[in-house]
């Protein structure tokens, strides 16, 4: 049984202290990976006895050995994927699995690094930041919200069509506006991404065309490949998911400190709505 099996397993008998590394070892594995104990208890928001017992707790002897599983899995896991013969090919699924890695790739080639990281000063700059996206702009718009309010405050997304009032409220001069468009649906965002643009407010654009008649409203635009699926009647938005995440990589490397005291403080507020 590997250790994340056994956190899955024990889980439900933890305390709350013990639950609480759980939820930051989901996103910082490789902070147990080689950090000390000292260090990743600190990082961890937790007493080092704590960890300890946390250990204990999933049968192990102590954070050491804890340490030295989780690294022997990695080290497995690296050695059994160099070792892995079974040829992508044979899946059903691989050329519609080719067809979202090319498309991921080409987004990356032709990722216009400077505009994204105007357009992610624009975001942290910003008093406020509302999302726009509808029908099939919607998913990837609700994603995007939800990792941007993960690195700064007041972050809205507008979900309905009819929110309008409540939307253009919220736009100002010292507002950001980020809208999702994808074809063929360009047209339900156009009333409100003008409206942005006479208020002011600094507008980005994520969209997979540089023709989408948006863009003349647009302060930045950021290109994501996508693909309509007739057939399924669904729009894969993997590369814009990509982009989205190279967005939060790029505000997390330039804004380190506004980021940790938000995140401080969200953090603070999830634990007490858990409560």
């Amino acid at each position: 049984m590997t250790v994340m099996e056994r956190i899955d397993k024990e889980y439900s008998g933890m305390s709350r202290a013990q639950q609480k590394i759980v939820h930051y070892l989901q996103e910082n594995q490789k902070d147990l990976l080689f950090d000390s104990l000292a260090a990743f208890s600190k990082k961890a928001g937790s007493s080092e006895a704590t960890v300890v017992r946390f250990a204990y707790h999933l049968g192990y002897s102590g954070y050491t050995e804890l340490q030295k599983s989780l690294q022997a899995e990695l080290l497995c896991g690296t050695e059994d994927a160099k070792n892995a013969e079974q040829p992508l090919d044979e899946s059903p699924f691989a050329a519609f699995t080719d067809d979202a890695c090319r498309r991921v790739k080409q987004t990356m080639d032709k990722l216009d690094t400077e505009e994204l990281q105007k357009a992610c000063d624009a975001l942290m700059e910003a008093e406020n930041v509302m999302i726009i996206g509808y029908l099939h702009s919607f998913g990837m718009a609700a994603q995007l919200f939800h990792m941007l309010d993960d690195v700064r405050p007041f972050v809205d997304f507008s979900r309905l069509l009819s929110d309008t009032y409540e939307v253009s409220r919220r736009m100002h001069k010292n507002a950001a506006v980020v809208v999702v468009s994808f074809a063929p649906h360009y047209r339900y965002s156009y009333d409100l991404i003008r409206r942005a643009a006479e208020r002011q407010c600094k507008v980005i654009l994520m969209t997979d065309n540089r023709l989408n008649p948006l863009a003349k409203y647009a302060d930045h635009l950021l290109l994501a490949e996508t693909f309509h699926d007739r057939e399924a009647k669904c729009l894969d938005v993997t590369p814009a998911v990509h982009l989205a995440h190279m967005m939060i990589r790029c505000i997390t490397a330039s804004y380190p400190e506004q980021v940790a005291r938000h995140q401080r403080t969200a953090l603070k507020r999830f634990e007490e709505y858990l409560e």
